[in-house]
């Protein structure tokens, strides 16, 4: 089994347990971002050019 860096679907699906009470307040926007980031990340992740382009010019 190849360990992916780029792989969030753990991360994702654990969010909810590294969650600090002091961020109840950002909560909603801190799920809306991860779900976000992982639907978009689901989309280009499989594309290496979109991707290699995104670290190049971020």
């Amino acid at each position: 089994m190849n360990f992916d860096p780029f792989d969030f679907q753990d991360v994702h699906t654990k969010r909810l347990s590294f969650q600090p009470k002091e961020w109840n307040m950002a909560t909603p926007i801190f799920l809306f971002l991860s779900d976000h980031i992982h639907e978009i990340w689901e989309k280009l992740k499989n594309h290496r050019n979109v991707r290699l382009r995104l670290l190049f010019e971020a």
